[in-house]
């Protein structure tokens, strides 16, 4: 684990600013600090992406391999469905030191079989889950279909942190700051984006925004690559106590009923329970979206 957030360290902080200058000659090659600090060790992590043919799928891929979603000290196999043979090939050129295999799979449930996580971006997965994996899903009702075959002891989340990620980024552009000056933005439900909790800078967004609020829409390639690894790095290896949206399955918490996958603000442990965050105002605007998206979710 020192290794894992020693990386983190230098990715997040000395090596920040080299790797912003690299993005910004190309926004697809930000993991490639990452990819120089790997030392891996012990046997592969077998993780499942599938649905990886789209511009966001193979930018996900790179970063896994690079290391960013489980640090430079874990190797990984990668089992992918769905990708572009020619970026299965690259990855393998790469060399990347934590990359210990690519198989490309016939399908998404055979991408998922024997995985300990699972990035579903598109397919039925059927009940190829295993008993300890760690899932995420594209869509709260792709979710709950997942969840419905997957064993009981398996950890099944829902992806909204691309929208969260993408709030992130407009209120970044609005203010002039960078997007990681924005923390406690939630998405509730499917796609209902709040900000009442959210902070700039350490400042109250509402206050800094002055009424004007992000819209619900999906980020570019990279940036959502950023954040599909970013859920599932949480999941895996904990939050730090930091807030993020994630769909979960509901449980009667906010009076949402129970019976169906919903995005709520959540702290991960790190492999260990995902737990929702309470004590959160909302205010009658709030309320009523939250209801719609219970509405549409539960039918």
């Amino acid at each position: 684990m020192l290794l894992t957030e020693e990386f983190f360290k230098l990715k997040q902080g000395e090596l920040a600013p080299l790797s912003k200058k690299l993005e910004e000659l190309d926004s697809t090659m930000g993991w490639t600090y990452s990819r120089v600090l790997c030392a891996p060790d012990g046997p592969p992590t077998v993780v499942a992406v599938t649905g990886a043919g789209t511009d966001t799928g193979a930018e996900t891929l790179y970063r896994i391999a690079a290391g960013e979603m489980l640090g430079g000290s874990t190797p990984v196999t990668l089992q992918v469905s769905g990708a572009d043979p020619a970026v299965l090939k690259d990855l393998q050129d790469c060399a990347f030191p934590c990359l210990a295999g690519v198989i490309a799979a016939a399908n998404p449930a055979s991408a998922v079989k024997g995985a300990a996580l699972a990035i579903v971006l598109e397919g039925d997965v059927g009940s190829s889950v295993g008993a300890q994996a760690l899932v995420a899903v594209k869509g709260m009702a792709n979710a709950s279909a997942v969840a419905a075959k997957a064993p009981k002891t398996a950890t099944v989340t829902g992806i909204t942190r691309t929208l969260q990620a993408s709030a992130e980024q407009q209120i970044a552009a609005k203010v002039g700051c960078p997007a990681a000056a924005v923390s406690r933005v939630v998405v509730w439900g499917d796609s209902a984006i709040d900000i009442s909790s959210a902070t700039v800078a350490g400042e109250w967004a509402v206050k800094v925004l002055e009424g004007w609020t992000p819209e619900a829409s999906e980020p570019s390639a990279t940036v959502g690559a950023d954040a599909i690894v970013s859920h599932m790095k949480d999941l895996a290896l904990g939050s730090n106590g930091e807030w993020t949206s994630m769909g979960v399955e509901a449980d009667g918490s906010y009076g949402l009923g129970s019976g169906f996958f919903y995005s709520v603000p959540v702290t991960c442990s790190g492999g260990g329970p995902v737990l929702r965050v309470g004590g959160i105002p909302i205010t009658t605007e709030l309320a009523s979206a939250m209801e719609a998206q219970r509405v549409a979710l539960s039918k």
